[in-house]
């Protein structure tokens, strides 16, 4: 897949989780009664507008988001007549602002659901198997290449990247390196992988693993091969392997499975932002410029199925995100409508406006400033 055509279809993934995020508080709008009077894919200007009865659907110049405008939840002057925001009760209002971030994650779970039905789900940290994907420094020097099978270290058999990575360690003496022998079994040119499937056994029953089938009839090599030294106890043979893909054997696992994915993720992304607001740690914003470069790395690298697990976990990511209680994000909105219960009234427009207003500002400096670092960087 050529730069452009990973770069296109990580921006187009990218948004297809911020189309999913406003579709739901489309549609719940909708339900509540509410008009909806704008539904845009991308920012900016729209390039492409369709006007149906009740909505206008648009495509906008900027592919970085997208938003849905409800009637009587912004402006100077308020939209309080039929069908408006401001007329739903607080109940319907809440339902509709937490729709999107909801939306979110019911999709991370669609992703895994998938993943874990046509095993190739990941795991966190992801474990490798021992077939490399990519190579450089010694063992491209040795003559190893993308595609070839890790058979054995010294002789000694190996199955994964973590039997590989111990047997070289282990083989190197207190100073310097020693060169170890791989055995390698080559595919001839163009072969498509197969691999079998294993039950991983007692401690996770009905996950199964996905491992290179080795065909007997494969070129056998052996390549000598001097690791670097990187560090005290650390060397390095300069490959990248694949990942080992994980799936559900029946339903009842791949839901499992799923919802265990989903929840994992949630509860480290909660205690990450938790670290951020209690001072422990150092927040490392991202603009859709850094989102789409890996992006593309991790498609071009490891195609479709990482990917789409990458994308999974951005998606539970926007769903945290878009709770926390800052304009104009959802959860500035959840804020308002918990001040509203609390004191039986609703803010003032001017206050909630002004409010709005001045995170709104603050978001796009932010933006702004982190996409121009994340530019700066690329180039």
């Amino acid at each position: 897949m050529s730069t452009t055509a990973t770069v296109l279809y990580a921006l187009l993934g990218f948004n297809a989780l911020v189309v999913v995020h406003e579709l739901g508080h489309f549609l719940v709008a909708r339900w509540c009664g509410m008009r909806v009077l704008t539904f845009s894919v991308g920012l900016g200007p729209p390039l492409l507008k369709i006007t149906g009865k009740r909505t206008t659907f648009q495509i906008a110049l900027l592919p970085v988001g997208g938003f849905v405008t409800i009637a009587g939840m912004s402006g100077k002057v308020p939209d309080d007549g039929p069908g408006s925001y401001l007329r739903a009760t607080r109940w319907q209002r809440a339902a509709m602002v937490l729709a999107g971030p909801f939306f979110n994650l019911v999709a991370a779970l669609a992703i895994y659901l998938y993943l874990f039905g046509t095993i190739n789900a990941v795991t966190f940290p992801p474990v490798g198997n021992n077939v490399v994907r990519d190579v450089a420094g010694p063992a491209a020097a040795a003559g190893v290449r993308p595609g070839d099978v890790v058979l054995a270290v010294d002789g000694a058999p190996v199955r994964f990247r973590s039997d590989v990575n111990e047997a070289v360690g282990g083989a190197q003496p207190a100073e310097g390196v020693r060169a170890v022998r791989l055995t390698v079994a080559r595919p001839p040119a163009g072969a498509a992988f197969q691999y079998v499937h294993e039950d991983i056994g007692r401690h996770e029953p009905g996950l199964w693993r996905a491992l290179p089938k080795v065909d007997p009839a494969w070129e056998r090599l052996d390549f000598e091969v001097t690791p670097e030294r990187v560090g005290p106890g650390r060397v390095k043979i300069g490959v990248l392997y694949d990942l080992m893909t994980l799936g559900a054997r029946d339903f009842g696992a791949m839901v499992r499975f799923s919802l265990e994915k989903v929840g994992f993720y949630t509860q480290l992304g909660a205690k990450t932002i938790g670290r951020i607001l209690t001072g422990r740690e150092t927040p490392d914003f991202s603009s859709v410029v850094r989102i789409t470069q890996v992006g593309a790395d991790t498609l071009r690298i490891g195609g479709a199925g990482w990917y789409l697990n990458q994308l999974a976990m951005l998606s539970v990511s926007l769903f945290l995100l878009n709770l926390l209680p800052f304009p104009p994000l959802d959860g500035g909105r959840l804020l308002f409508l918990a001040v509203e219960g609390v004191s039986r009234r609703p803010l003032p427009r001017r206050i909630e406006n002004a409010v709005q207003g001045a995170g709104i500002a603050l978001l796009l400096c932010l933006m702004l400033f982190v996409m121009a670092r994340d530019i700066v960087h690329l180039f």
